[in-house]
């Protein structure tokens, strides 16, 4: 009887101090920086440092972007950036500045992205993603970041084409 009672109380100091930890209980997600800077209509430039990422814990996947966090039931596939082009060389991005934008540049994992004007062409701006050029072929452009448990997968200009005069400029 002693024996099985110390056994017991070994268990018990044990199991309290001692949990052990497996991949199906461990928080799964990830979190990345955005960096960079955001410069207004006005010629006031300011930075841009904002959390991109999703956790899961036991009650579900939390999603955030910047300030904002919301639950959700599944992880996210995709953020999405929203770009409003005005046509006169300026932007609306709301996730950046409530002012128009005339330029923006920012760096997340292995991306870099600029948004800024450029004279004789559609909606008098041009988008960059690391060395690739684009142009707008919609009023309503974004800037798709593909998500997975892993992390950032990869950033996909949408409603754009892509600008190969500045290849053969070169």
């Amino acid at each position: 009887m002693k024996l099985f009672i110390a056994t017991l109380c070994c268990a018990l100091f044990f199991g309290l101090f001692l949990t052990p930890v497996n991949a199906e209980t461990a928080d799964r997600g990830f979190s990345y920086r955005m960096t960079g800077t955001v410069t207004t209509m006005d010629g006031q430039q300011s930075d841009i440092n904002m959390l991109l990422g999703f956790q899961e814990n036991s009650r579900g996947w939390y999603f955030r972007a910047g300030s904002e966090q919301l639950y959700m039931k599944k992880p996210p596939k995709a953020y999405n950036l929203i770009i409003n082009l005005d046509g006169r060389g300026q932007a609306f991005v709301s996730d950046f500045s409530q002012k128009p934008v005339t330029h923006f540049q920012i760096n997340i994992e292995d991306y870099e992205i600029e948004l800024f004007q450029a004279s004789d062409i559609a909606y008098g701006m041009r988008l960059r993603i690391n060395d690739r050029q684009f142009l707008f072929d919609s009023a309503h452009p974004r800037i798709r970041f593909e998500l997975s448990e892993e992390g950032l997968g990869h950033v996909i200009a949408e409603s754009t084409l892509r600008d190969l005069s500045i290849r053969r400029a070169n």
